[in-house]
């Protein structure tokens, strides 16, 4: 199994009973595949960049989930057909990050810096 994010951006007409059925269904949808959701955040209604189908705002719904790589396809047709569901993205974030989440390890444990980034160079005195 690895470790995937789920952002999903919903009509913002919608209400709170609405969202908390789109959550469900998605959460029901991984646990039947055999995959474990470790969190759900509800970060509500915000601007968008753009108009999307005639909409300026979306709530915003992010999952973090582990799951077989097979299951996706599976996932993504629950997504693709809710037309409450204005845009959706999915992205693997790796075992490691999944897992500390589920262990529910501070941010600043959950993932360790990378060797082959390059510290900002120090200002001039």
């Amino acid at each position: 199994m690895r470790g995937y994010e789920l952002i999903l951006i919903t009509n913002p007409e919608i209400t709170e009973d609405e969202v908390s059925t789109i959550t469900n269904k998605v959460t029901e949808t991984i646990t039947q595949l055999q995959g474990k959701v470790v969190k759900v955040e509800k970060w509500g209604k915000r601007k968008l960049t753009y108009k999307v189908k005639k909409n300026s705002k979306g709530y915003y719904v992010i999952f973090y989930f582990m799951a077989s790589p097979d299951s996706l396809k599976e996932i993504e047709r629950t997504l693709r057909y809710n037309e409450k569901i204005l845009r959706y993205q999915m992205v693997q974030t790796g075992v490691a990050l999944a897992a500390s989440e589920a262990q529910g390890l501070p941010p600043e444990e959950k993932v360790a810096p990378r060797e082959d980034t390059v510290s900002p160079p120090e200002e001039a005195v």
